[in-house]
């Protein structure tokens, strides 16, 4: 399918729009795509070498393929998702596959074979879609590199030398491959928007709340955790129509989105991609400016007591969901993980208040500035994509790198207001994807869907290797 502004002559993964009208006049049926998703997961130079993916069940994908191919044959679909693959994050249930939220923890029945859906994936096979496995994350969601040393690393589709950022990591590769159109996932502190930008693709992370989270086997940072979709392009998060950039109010802390780069981030020969970042970010800034927007500049307080209440909430949720598995057979999780956790055992009840105090305060400054500004605009992560060490078996734990992709996330995850990433840029010596982070008020996702709209007529983009 020719995608919004791909090169001449470049052809990019399919939409979800494309699959339905290739369903409606029988030029392809979804046993066919069921056969070649098959393919391609079983291909050691493709599927494979991605590892995207960690439960798979190629019977059991042909059957429902089957059952979407009965009621498009009866022209009773369910929707225009019938027959559409999506691909689900491990860290959530869906019938009849196994996932472990990535962990060697001895989960008992919690790690069988789903017996039923979760919400969000309920409602997708209610909807006809055809759910296509389950994806590799990092150990129980806490890292942001894409690598597993349960299920070894996670390759980008843009160059497999490097990361997909985390914890999603395959649902983030599967579509930025062009494996499926659509992918779930979760985000409890970037973990939707970063993979959505290494590789290249959208990922939304609505306003928590708006959609049920979980169940999995460990439901993990219940208090500050979203559910929401990666999508390669923007008319697959929603059906909508554009809306122009006249007007708009867009908030842009100019001291913040300069401090990607930071000391940290320039750290190990990063200063070419940091300062790509930053002049992407900027263009894309100037682009909205070009169409009407009017850019506002903006100061967002506590940034650092935020950074820190978030690291309280979401670790103390980790703790909590795994309880006396995680005392007890600690020493099977990753050192990776496990050094994470470590680090943060020792918050106690006067933490979590303080925490809880920040929070209150975060959202009074968000609402704020949001009385003045329609967006807040920022880089979406300091970096590109890391490179994966070619020798790595447990894990790395690198606070600086971490703190450089994480950097922008936080806020909207212990606020609880919607966020999107968008692909934007393209760095060039690697290849790798560039993504602005655009944040909105709470529960307005429709304004991140239109600025997504307006984006895909913007922004050329590039075919993965």
């Amino acid at each position: 399918v020719k995608g919004n502004r791909a090169p001449t002559g470049v052809n990019l993964p399919p939409t979800i729009s494309c699959y339905a009208r290739a369903y409606m006049e029988k030029r392809v049926t979804p046993m066919e795509v069921a056969d070649y998703i098959t393919n391609i997961l079983g291909d050691e130079d493709k599927g494979k070498a991605l590892n995207a993916f960690v439960s798979f069940r190629p019977a059991q994908l042909r059957e429902e393929a089957e059952e979407c191919g009965k009621r498009l044959k009866a022209g009773s679909p369910r929707s225009p998702l019938e027959g559409v693959p999506i691909a689900v994050k491990e860290e959530l249930y869906a019938e009849g596959y196994q996932g472990s939220c990535g962990t060697a923890l001895p989960l008992g029945e919690r790690a069988l074979p789903a017996k039923e859906d979760c919400a969000a994936v309920a409602a997708l096979r209610n909807a006809g879609a055809l759910i296509i496995g389950l994806t590799h994350m990092t150990e129980i969601g806490i890292g942001v590199t894409g690598h597993n040393p349960n299920h070894g690393p996670c390759r980008n589709p843009y160059n497999l030398e490097y990361g997909t950022g985390g914890s999603s990591a395959g649902s983030g590769a599967a579509v930025g491959a062009g494996i499926c159109p659509a992918a779930l996932a979760c985000d409890g502190g970037g973990s939707i928007r970063i993979p959505a930008g290494f590789c290249g693709v959208y990922g939304l992370k609505p306003t928590w709340g708006r959609i049920e989270e979980g169940p999995g086997p460990l439901d993990l940072c219940k208090s500050v955790g979203h559910v929401g979709p990666i999508a390669a392009y923007s008319e697959d998060l929603a059906i909508s129509g554009a809306k122009p950039m006249a007007g708009k109010r867009v908030g842009v802390f100019w001291e913040w989105l300069e401090d990607a780069k930071n000391p940290g981030a320039l750290r190990k020969g990063r200063g070419l991609e940091v300062a790509e970042v930053v002049a992407a970010s900027k263009k894309a800034i100037s682009c909205m400016e070009a169409d009407g927007a009017e850019i506002v500049p903006i100061a967002i307080r506590k940034l650092e007591e935020i950074r820190l209440s978030h690291a309280v909430e979401i670790v103390s949720s980790y703790l909590d969901a795994m309880g006396d598995l995680y005392t007890k057979n600690k020493k099977v999780m990753g050192l990776d993980t496990r050094a994470k956790l470590g680090i943060c055992v020792g918050f106690t009840a006067e933490h979590q208040i303080q925490s809880q105090r920040v929070r209150t305060e975060a959202l009074e400054i968000v609402n704020g500035l949001f009385d003045h500004v329609d967006y807040i605009v920022t880089p979406n992560t300091s970096i590109t994509a890391p490179k994966i060490h070619p020798n790595l078996k447990t894990g790395c734990v690198d606070v600086d790198r971490d703190a450089q992709i994480m950097k922008y996330m936080l806020l909207a995850n212990l606020t609880g207001i919607p966020a999107v990433t968008l692909p934007v840029a393209y760095e060039t010596t690697t290849g790798l994807p560039i993504a602005l982070h655009v944040m909105a008020p709470g529960w307005e996702e429709e304004k991140l869907l239109a600025i997504c709209l307006w984006s895909d007529t913007k922004f050329e983009r590039m075919p993965p290797k």
